[in-house]
């Protein structure tokens, strides 16, 4: 399942208090309709991580399953008071890091925010954190 079609479901199932449309999507998140028309035209295209972020925000669905789509068909946001102010926040670092980086550093916040914190062993290692819940 495509970015654009995690979208589309999350536009649907959002409710009465979040956008409807791409464009209503488009302008809450500070970008044109044009670039969520592009993930449409353009195999491979995406939004920034921070845009992603907003867009998580505005439609009121966990980020992680908006970006990946792991989670089942739908998974709606976690309500923690503050937290889109900090996802959005931890997006802007992780846009402004290498790829590979990027993805090692999304998968250990991801976790984090879950409840499992990695070891140290793990993370200098770079491999998935398990589940360490006190």
């Amino acid at each position: 399942m495509t970015l654009l079609e995690r979208i589309d479901i999350a536009l649907l199932e959002v409710g009465a208090h979040g956008p409807h449309t791409h464009a209503e999507l488009a302008e809450m998140i500070g970008i044109t309709r044009q670039a969520i028309q592009r993930l449409r035209r353009r195999v491979g295209s995406t939004l920034s991580l921070e845009h992603t972020a907003e867009a998580a925000r505005a439609l009121d669905c966990d980020l992680y399953w908006l970006c990946t789509g792991k989670g089942g068909h739908y998974v709606p946001a976690k309500r923690t008071t503050g937290f889109s102010f900090l996802a959005t926040e931890v997006a802007k670092i992780l846009d402004a890091m290498e790829p590979p980086d990027r993805e090692r550093a999304f998968a250990l916040v991801y976790q984090m925010s879950r409840g499992a914190w990695p070891r140290m062993t793990e993370v200098e290692a770079g491999s998935r954190p398990h589940d360490n819940k006190p």
